[in-house]
């Protein structure tokens, strides 16, 4: 459902001067949001969210992201439902232990706001994934994307053949807040 991880990719601060950033995983999220029955929304997020940026802000299409999103950290606040999430019919995280978005362009860039143009790949699949990035920062930014969950093999819950219905959305909507730290400021 979302990897997306995918977002954490908010990374590429207005900053004066080039440089590279980790991702403070203490801060980011990556969040998704799916209908369930057509009746409710069922939100969940996943954390310690990791990654590495470059950013030159003399040269924003030059930004290179890769971020990693942990499976095993999904919370949607339901313990039975997350454990579900984990097993081998939707994320299988044990054979799929983490998502990663790896930039490859950089496109519309309105001041603070772009697209950060990647690869998702999740559960031994590679799409490619846009990432509308809003106000971006030199301490981070929020992004939001929509992905067809069904290209990266996540399609519990699609029993249109048995009921006429899908049961959980196929479009998933992502929502990531990240926060970075530059690479010389780790401690």
């Amino acid at each position: 459902m979302t990897r997306f991880l995918t977002a954490a990719f908010l990374l590429f601060p207005t900053l004066a001067s080039a440089g590279s950033f980790t991702v403070n995983s203490a801060e980011t999220s990556v969040g998704f949001e799916v209908i369930h029955w057509r009746l409710s929304t069922v939100a969940g997020s996943f954390s310690d969210v990791t990654g590495e940026i470059d950013w030159d802000a003399s040269n924003p299409t030059a930004t290179r992201a890769v971020i990693s999103v942990p499976i095993m950290s999904v919370d949607t606040a339901n313990g039975q439902r997350d454990a579900h999430l984990r097993r081998a019919d939707i994320f299988d995280a044990a054979q799929w232990p983490v998502a990663t978005f790896t930039s490859t362009q950089v496109s519309n860039i309105k001041g603070d706001d772009f697209d950060l143009i990647g690869t998702l790949s999740m559960k031994g699949v590679e799409h490619p994934i846009t990432l509308h990035v809003k106000d971006m920062n030199d301490g981070g930014a929020t992004a939001t994307a929509t992905m067809d969950r069904f290209l990266w093999n996540v399609v519990y819950g699609n029993s249109l053949a048995e009921t006429g219905s899908i049961a959980i959305s196929q479009q998933v909507e992502l929502k990531i807040n990240l926060a970075m730290t530059a690479a010389d400021d780790r401690s």
